[in-house]
């Protein structure tokens, strides 16, 4: 039988040159500012300047223009190019600062759900990808960098205190509201196909995504 794979990450923290999957969500809460910018100047190693299009949050009023460097050590934004930045400290007279940037083509979910968080809003939910073939720990990255193409229709379901809660994937991304935080059982069926594991546990912490 094929096999389906679901990707599955706990949230961790790790700056500087580490290669750490962190779901952009999971930044939000403990950022020091959240805005959607244009990169208008860059240097390898150095501080991007990025001319702000929209100040979510932490912006101060008048600011149109803000330097900070990125938290992966070898990667800046490109020159034209408009991101979603998520900035951690700021830049001081000693060192550049550090920020994670999404490309705004991959940021529209992450914007809205940093607006809706801004309002006051509950927010939980949770995300993923699936596809077929691709080994468990790298179906994220197979599907965001090298296309692989993922799968629709798998179904997917999460249960908690006795309810369950029901979406389905749409090209290999899903996304499942639930009510509350806490600890949810997922499940991922599609026709033709064995998930790798049976049960998937999703842990949702307040105001955030969990993402599998």
């Amino acid at each position: 039988m094929r096999r389906l794979f679901v990707f599955l990450t706990t949230t961790a923290f790790a700056f500087a040159c580490e290669g750490v999957y962190i779901p952009p969500c999971s930044m939000f809460d403990t950022a020091k500012a959240v805005f959607v910018g244009t990169a208008i100047a860059s240097k390898p190693f150095g501080p991007t300047r990025y001319r702000i299009e929209e100040a979510i949050t932490g912006i101060q009023p008048g600011m149109h223009e803000i330097d900070v460097g990125a938290a992966t050590c070898d990667l800046t934004g490109a020159v034209g190019e408009k991101y979603l930045v998520i900035v951690h400290q700021f830049q001081t007279p000693r060192d550049h600062g550090f920020s994670d940037f999404v490309p705004i083509e991959e940021a529209a979910e992450y914007i809205d759900f940093a607006r809706r968080l801004v309002r006051g809003e509950s927010v939980t939910t949770i995300n993923g990808w699936t596809a077929a073939n691709v080994p468990q720990p790298i179906v994220r990255f197979k599907m965001e960098v090298d296309k692989t193409p993922g799968l629709s229709g798998v179904e997917i379901t999460a249960a908690k205190d006795g309810k369950q809660y029901r979406t389905s994937s749409v090209a290999g991304r899903f996304h499942l509201p639930v009510p509350q935080p806490g600890t949810y059982r997922v499940t991922a069926t599609y026709a033709g196909y064995a998930s790798t594991d049976e049960e998937y546990e999703a842990e949702v912490r307040p105001r955030s995504f969990a993402e599998l």
